[in-house]
């Protein structure tokens, strides 16, 4: 589960970088808006992105930390879901 959860927060550090460099650069300059675009994709994304990958569903690091914290025997019939949990993130991505 710490494991799985490494990815998660990598994503919500970038994202937290991006908004501590941007408001030490938005200190000293004015920035163009090509930059604020810029820092807002970054930041954006890192945070969909972390958010998506917390979603119980086995493929994601979600499902592996929702397994890590239960039972050991509810866990390893939640792992069986596994194969089937691709086409359930397939759904998600594509609505």
């Amino acid at each position: 589960a710490l494991v799985a959860l490494a990815g998660p927060m990598a994503n919500f550090l970038i994202a937290a970088g991006a908004v501590g460099v941007h408001s030490l650069l938005g200190l000293w300059t004015v920035l163009p808006g090509v930059a604020n675009l810029a820092f807002f994709a970054v930041i954006a994304l890192n945070l969909i992105l972390a958010v998506f990958n917390l979603l119980p569903i086995v493929p994601l690091d979600g499902g592996r930390i929702a397994a890590g914290l239960l039972p050991r025997k509810i866990a390893y019939e939640y792992s069986k879901i596994e194969p089937y949990g691709f086409f359930a993130v397939m759904l998600l991505v594509m609505s």
